[in-house]
Order: structure tokens, then C-alpha cells, then sequence
């Protein structure tokens, strides 16, 4: 008999659609839908390097599950989730083609673990035995086409993520991903350098080189590019602990120094009491 814990699709279908979406960690929209222009057209004459194609993998894998988790929670399977499947799973294989099937399988294993632990959990549950076993066949049958056991996340995808790989043509929808994944890499650079007072030459680099390829791209797409790094740089800020993001916008290095200070001696009267 099923725990009465465990809601069925029949009573998450009656619920506020908006209150559902939200248990939903990735939206089914194209993130960067807003910003114009026809997202499945191919954008030639870029050249991606390898890590863009590895992050591009993981991007598809995210949407795959997305749209798959979404059609279970509300019981409905539409005519544009299927499509977002089908390109979701094109995308995927033409990519491993290119950088490799294992490293692929082992992106995608680690980035749907990740959704995994970072969507609601009452949202999560509510996979049916029946689901999970269909989940598992699917997981099985990429280990036969991509090579073997999973390995765990984290594991090296090589050393030669600046290669070129010119044989990969991408899309707009793409291109706006790995500017948002730029602009983010960036930021996320800042924002440790600034709260720890350390800058590296090695920082430097990655940074310049962050704005290097965010610029390759804005010569192809225009202005756009550089709204979607804004957007992404606004959305990592709201991830962030408000009152130390708040002093690195504005550059007060020492309210910053004061406020680390602050959470150090509260983190070691934490430990006092503890023991």
C-alpha cells in the first residue's frame, strides 16, 4: 500500500500552478527565452572550446530532467516537452560525439544528482516505484551506450578544456548559456577576491579570460549578450549572503573586513559553547 506521504500525481494536478512551479528547481522556459530572437537558430562562425561544450552537456541534461520532472508532478506531457527532450537528448549525443561519451555520461550523472539534492524534496518524492524503476532502465541503458559504471561527480574531465572544437555549431539558447556561465565564472571571482582580500595573477587571467569569450560572443549577438551577463550576475548575487554581496557592490572593503570579523567571532563562540 503507498504511504499516505507520498501525494499522487492526481492531487498535485489540482494544486495552484504557481505554488508547483515553485517546488521546481529548474524552469521549463529557456532561461534566457526573454532576450529575443529565434533560440534554435545556429549561430556560426563561433568557435567553442571544450569546457563550453562539457557545460553545454550539463545544461541539456538539467533541462532533459526538468521537463521530465515537471511532466510527472502535473500529470501532464505536452507536445513542447517532448520537443525540449528530443533536442535536450540531440544536443547531448552530438556533444559526446565530440569531447567524448564517458566524460558526457559522467557530466550528466553529476549535474542530475545535483538537481536531485537542490529541488524540493516533498517535489521529489513524489516519483512513483513504477518512475524509478523507468529512471533506473534509463540510467542503465547510458552506461551500456556511454562505457561502463558511473563514476563518481567531480571526476577529471581532462586537462584540455581550452581545445577548440570547431565541429560544434551552436545555437543561440546555447551561446546565452555560456555567456551567463562567463559572466558568472567572473563575478564568482570577484566576489573571493573581494571578500578575502587575495588577488592572484592566475584570478586575473581567468577573469580576463571570462570577459574575452563574452565578448567573442557579443560580436555575434550583439548588445543581448551582454543583458543576459547582466541578469546572471544579478541572479548569483541573490544566492549570496545579502550583507557581504551588498559591501562587495558597493566596494566597501572594510565594512567587509568587519562584517568577517564579525561572523569569525561568532563562529568560534559557536565552537566554545559546543564543546
Amino acid at each position: 500500500m503507498r504511504s499516505n506521504t507520498q501525494r499522487q500525481p492526481s492531487t498535485l494536478r489540482s494544486e495552484n500552478m504557481k505554488h508547483l512551479q515553485a517546488l521546481l528547481d529548474t524552469p521549463l522556459e529557456p532561461p534566457h527565452a526573454s532576450f529575443a530572437g529565434d533560440l534554435h537558430c545556429d549561430v556560426t562562425g563561433l568557435v567553442l572550446i571544450r569546457e563550453e561544450l562539457i557545460t553545454l552537456a550539463s545544461y541539456w541534461a538539467a533541462r532533459l530532467l526538468a521537463s521530465q520532472h515537471h511532466s510527472f508532478v502535473t500529470s501532464h506531457y505536452s507536445p513542447s516537452y517532448a520537443r525540449t527532450e528530443t533536442q535536450a537528448v540531440s544536443r547531448i549525443n552530438h556533444i559526446g560525439e565530440l569531447v567524448g561519451r564517458a566524460t558526457v555520461r559522467r557530466v550528466a550523472e553529476a549535474t542530475w544528482e545535483s538537481y536531485g539534492k537542490r529541488s524540493n524534496e516533498a517535489a521529489w518524492m513524489t516519483l512513483t516505484d513504477g518512475d524509478i524503476r523507468k529512471w533506473r532502465l534509463f540510467q542503465n541503458d547510458l552506461n551500456a551506450r556511454h562505457g561502463g559504471p558511473v563514476d563518481t561527480p567531480g571526476t577529471s574531465f581532462g586537462s584540455d578544456l581550452g581545445a577548440e572544437v570547431p565541429e560544434f555549431v551552436p545555437n543561440r539558447e546555447e551561446v546565452f548559456e555560456l555567456v551567463a556561465y562567463w559572466a558568472v565564472q567572473r563575478v564568482c571571482l570577484q566576489y573571493s577576491q573581494f571578500a578575502s582580500s587575495c588577488y592572484s595573477t592566475t584570478d586575473a587571467g581567468d577573469e580576463a579570460y571570462a570577459v574575452h569569450r563574452i565578448d567573442i560572443f557579443g560580436e555575434a549577438l550583439g548588445d543581448s549578450v551582454y543583458d543576459v551577463s547582466k541578469s546572471a550576475r544579478q541572479d548569483y548575487g541573490k544566492r549570496q549572503d545579502q550583507r557581504s554581496w551588498t559591501y562587495f557592490v558597493k566596494g566597501d572593503e572594510i565594512q567587509m573586513i568587519a562584517y568577517l570579523e564579525e561572523l569569525y567571532a561568532l563562529h568560534k563562540e559557536e565552537a566554545r559553547t559546543a564543546t
